[in-house]
């Protein structure tokens, strides 16, 4: 009689397929988007034992998640965020795939505009034109900072009734127009 020992190994890595890239705007309101990532398809000539994902770019958290289908609901900030995941097999055989969730801010500044204004004229029925931007209120979404552009600029010599305008822009170029009149 003899004996051996047959030892099967499975080095065969798992299939793994992304879904496509996600575009989205934020969330009224917000500078986040909230979703659930769909789960990609994976196959295994075995079978898949483990699913985990990690996010990298504009959601600096790394999430994992450990089972198979378990993945959770997840805020994506503005810009892009790449979602990894990996499939892991009983062996230790791994196949990773990923696609981006770009979120874009899509919403305008909110503006509380002023109403007409007053101002005296010189005797050649001229006035310098103010400076009215800091007495508007302006919120945006996204941005702490904001961009004003008061027209006619502040300094003009203008005469008579003028039409004002100022452009409330945040970052991403969404624009909101205050508008009232100086005369």
């Amino acid at each position: 009689t003899c004996n051996f020992t047959v030892t099967v190994t499975d080095n065969i890595n798992p299939t793994i397929t992304c879904p496509a890239n996600i575009t989205a705007n934020v969330t009224a309101g917000t500078c986040t988007y909230t979703a659930t990532p769909t789960v990609p398809t994976y196959a295994d000539n075995c079978s898949v034992t483990t699913l985990t994902y990690t996010l990298t770019g504009a959601t600096t958290a790394t999430s994992a998640a450990t089972g198979i289908n378990t993945v959770p609901s997840t805020v994506f900030g503005l810009g892009i965020t790449t979602v990894t995941y990996t499939a892991t097999d009983a062996a230790g055989n791994t196949a990773t795939c990923s696609f981006d969730v770009v979120v874009t801010d899509n919403e305008d500044p909110i503006v509380t505009c002023i109403g007409d204004q007053t101002e005296s004229a010189d005797a050649a029925c001229m006035f310098t034109m103010a400076d009215y931007i800091g007495l508007i209120t302006a919120s945006d979404n996204c941005d702490m900072s904001l961009t004003y552009v008061q027209t006619p600029a502040a300094g003009s010599m203008v005469s008579g009734t003028q039409a004002v305008t100022i452009d409330v822009i945040d970052d991403a170029g969404n624009t909101t127009i205050c508008s009232f009149n100086v005369v």
